[in-house]
């Protein structure tokens, strides 16, 4: 699910939600066993994951010439 908010042309506000069922997922475990480090893969039956992004990509061009041509984006997902 997501909701978009496009101010002017290039430029975007942006709130997602997802879920993901995985089939079959392997995930990477370390651990340590007598002091030495190792990793491990591990194989499930299912798996799920959901979470939230946000994204904002806004024009500079309200700065002076050359910065007023850049454009600046930001992602987060959690």
């Amino acid at each position: 699910m997501r909701w978009e908010w496009f101010r002017k042309p290039g430029e975007v506000w942006a709130v997602s939600w997802f879920y993901k069922y995985v089939k079959d997922p392997i995930e990477k475990v370390s651990f340590s066993y007598f002091g030495d480090p190792y990793v491990a893969a591990v194989n499930y039956p299912e798996g799920q994951v959901s979470g939230m992004e946000y994204e904002a990509r806004k024009d500079l061009d309200f700065l002076p010439l050359p910065v007023g041509k850049l454009r600046v984006g930001i992602n987060y997902t959690r």
